[in-house]
């Protein structure tokens, strides 16, 4: 009666692990995260590649709005000069 008792939980723990993972499975998953992350390194270097074409082209529209803008100060400048003389 206690040998039956202990295969009936003997065989209860052997069919109790098999939701756990193997090496096997392991080593897919670090497989599959090396390849996650040499992916995330490519795409960090793309974005930071477009980031700095964003600042080249940000830094050029900010020279012209304030080139546009001191012209026009400096055109309403002498037509108020002219204007009040």
């Amino acid at each position: 009666m206690v040998a039956a008792n202990v295969e009936e939980r003997v065989s209860r723990l052997e069919g109790g692990y098999e939701h756990l993972a193997t090496r096997a499975d392991l080593a897919d998953l670090r497989a599959d995260f090396a390849e996650l992350r040499a992916d995330v390194k490519v795409e960090i270097g793309e974005l930071k590649v477009a980031v700095g074409e964003l600042k080249t082209d940000l830094i050029k529209w900010m020279v012209s709005a304030m080139l546009g803008s001191a012209t026009v100060v400096f055109t309403m400048a002498i037509v108020l000069g002219r204007w009040l003389d």
